[in-house]
């Protein structure tokens, strides 16, 4: 929350991340009182907002209704009204977010504060095959759910959202043992190839390793990035 005390010289503020990415990244926030007046009291670091992520934030400023609050920003995707928005940084140009704050008054706006906010990427996807983060996968639910996913996991859930980040390209090997048995790289799309799927329903044994590298994501149709590889069994 961004905080706006008129004529008075102090302003405190807290901002809001994702209910999911709370407990991972924004640690203790601790409040305490002064003179009858709320003090919000967080790690100065932790202003960011995250890239590709719809941060929320709830803008106050004393002895105004939110009807007469404006925003803007410098970059990305700013929605919302009176106190409360979404601020979607979607620009790999801009490490700062700049948002300034004013009040509309006689049909005039009058600019009256400035934060900003460091922009970091968000989480990595993290790779799933037929429902699999890890562990042991069966060569049949691979069959029907022949897909590699990226979704974001950060702790509490699993959120799979193929509008907003989905697998380019990824390569394949199959160990059994030491042993490479089966490879095949640079493989465009999501899909696991019918080839793959043949060898696997044909000639794969219980205990072989698949181990898919190489994984490329894009993330909002405009960023590619690499993501952790992912290694299974079969059952």
């Amino acid at each position: 929350m961004i905080y706006i005390k008129n004529k008075k010289t102090y302003v405190t503020f807290k901002m809001n991340i994702l209910r999911n990415l709370i407990l991972l990244l924004l640690g203790l926030i601790y409040f305490d009182t002064l003179f009858c007046q709320t003090v919000v009291v967080s790690p100065t670091k932790m202003n960011v907002v995250y890239r590709w992520l719809e941060n929320p934030i709830k803008i106050v400023v004393e002895n105004t209704p939110c009807s007469k609050v404006v925003v803007k920003v410098n970059s990305g995707v700013l929605n919302g009204q009176g106190c409360e928005y979404t601020y979607l940084p979607n620009d790999t140009n801009f490490n700062i977010a700049i948002i300034s704050v004013g009040i509309v008054d006689s049909g005039k706006t009058k600019w009256i504060y400035n934060t900003e906010f460091r922009i970091k990427n968000g989480p990595n996807p993290t790779p799933m095959l037929a429902g699999r983060l890890y562990g042991y996968v069966n060569v049949n639910v691979i069959l029907v759910v022949p897909y590699i996913c990226a979704p974001l996991t950060n702790g509490f859930e699993v959120v799979d959202a193929p509008d907003q980040q989905k697998v380019d390209s990824f390569s394949l090997r199959i160990f059994r043992g030491d042993s490479l048995i089966f490879s095949k790289q640079k493989i465009k799309g999501n899909k696991i190839p019918s080839d793959v799927l043949d060898y696997l329903k044909t000639k794969s044994k219980p205990f072989d390793r698949l181990l898919i590298t190489n994984i490329y994501v894009l993330i909002h149709n405009k960023e590619i990035r690499k993501i952790d590889d992912l290694e299974l069994k079969i059952e």
